[in-house]
């Protein structure tokens, strides 16, 4: 069907202004060489997940590696530090940051430890079982399991090596064992460490365990809450 006449006097043309915010510093505006000149420095606390300071806006400018990334979930923003300008990449997976994949990496290590930690310590009163996941060789034991051919597994497997003739090998791998679980316990950091007495009963070990994949989420969650608020700031226009 076609579409009813339209009279003239019943078109309206609207004028809407569009705001356009421009960053300027000392009343010129910044060129794309000034602002590739600011100090880069990450804006989101890699452990409190709160911004280091008042965001500016965006800037819809890439060059260098971050050129493959424009269309990737990847922003650069202006902001302040102190009295101090500062520009930021800022990826939408949390996991692409390089503070933040340290401080993932450092939570990984302390899970290892707790699991290595868990595996000695109940492997020394119950002998690990043998299962095959996706291609690799597992021991099992209790809660913990690691990878079969670990050197922490030829210890515990000394341990339940059988006959008389083996009771020396035996005492030497507990006390080996013992030492390796000290040493575990030493290298926790801080924060996990508060959560264990030495030596760690198994349930203080699934807390921690618990703790810290708990961790892994909570960072998930809230850098999505910060991204999308970076999403939402104004586009600073610079000049060329």
């Amino acid at each position: 069907m076609a579409p009813e006449n339209i009279g003239a006097t019943e078109l309206v043309i609207t004028t809407v202004t569009v705001e356009v915010k421009i960053l300027t510093i000392g009343g010129k505006q910044v060129t794309l060489e000034m602002f590739r000149q600011l100090p880069q420095e990450h804006v989101i606390d890699p452990e409190t997940l709160e911004f280091r300071g008042p965001l500016w806006g965006r800037v819809h400018y890439f060059w260098g590696e971050c050129a493959e990334k424009e269309e990737a979930g990847h922003f650069h923003i202006v902001w302040q530090k102190g009295s101090e300008l500062r520009r930021a990449c800022v990826e939408e997976n949390p996991f692409w940051d390089s503070e933040v994949t340290l401080h993932i990496s450092n939570l990984e290590d302390d899970l290892d430890r707790i699991n290595r930690i868990g595996m000695l310590q109940t492997g020394c009163i119950q002998m690990p079982s043998r299962s095959r996941e996706e291609g690799e060789d597992w021991a099992k034991v209790g809660n913990w399991k690691l990878p079969y051919d670990d050197g922490d597994i030829r210890l515990l497997k000394n341990i339940w090596m059988q006959g008389e003739g083996y009771t020396f090998i035996r005492e030497e791998a507990k006390e080996s064992i013992q030492q390796r679980i000290q040493t575990l316990f030493d290298r926790l950091n801080q924060e996990v460490r508060r959560m264990l007495t030495f030596p760690p009963d198994d349930q203080q070990r699934i807390e921690a365990k618990s703790m810290i994949e708990n961790r892994v989420i909570d960072i998930r969650s809230k850098w999505a809450k910060r991204y999308n608020q970076i999403c939402a700031l104004d586009q600073l226009f610079i000049n060329g």
